[in-house]
């Protein structure tokens, strides 16, 4: 009976070591992908020929979009807008006039550093599905 609860004991310590061995680095610097931390700056351009008339920003696996983030401002062709975020993860999403119906996404943006830009193409303008 003690050799079997000795064994068990072994062969959890093993096991432990093993599952934090492989958590740990070898650095101590932390995290290998460590999360942005901070402010930045979110920069949209607008390099199609179609205007924008509202951008919507929420977080990586948020469900809802929140408010317009141009307000009552219209993103024209060569335009620009910036806007002032905490660093992290990002979705984008920009939509057109409702007279062109057409939206644009940005998925998984990491914006970190001093500015982000996310850059309208004429490809990116997809139609809204009615």
């Amino acid at each position: 009976m003690f050799r079997s609860a000795r064994n068990t004991l072994f062969a959890s310590v093993v096991t432990a070591t093993l599952f934090l061995a492989a958590c740990g680095s070898d650095d101590n610097n932390g995290p290998a992908n460590p999360e942005p931390s901070g402010q930045t700056t979110f920069r949209m351009v607008n390099g199609s020929s179609i205007s924008a008339w509202y951008v919507y920003v929420r977080s990586c696996g948020a469900s809802s979009w929140g408010t317009d983030r141009l307000g009552s401002a219209v993103l024209s062709p060569g335009e620009s807008a910036t806007l002032g975020l905490s660093a992290g993860c990002y979705d984008v999403h920009a939509v057109s006039s409702m007279e062109n119906f057409k939206e644009a996404y940005w998925m998984g943006q990491t914006f970190s550093g001093d500015v982000t830009t996310v850059t309208i193409a004429d490809g990116d303008w997809e139609d809204i599905a009615e």
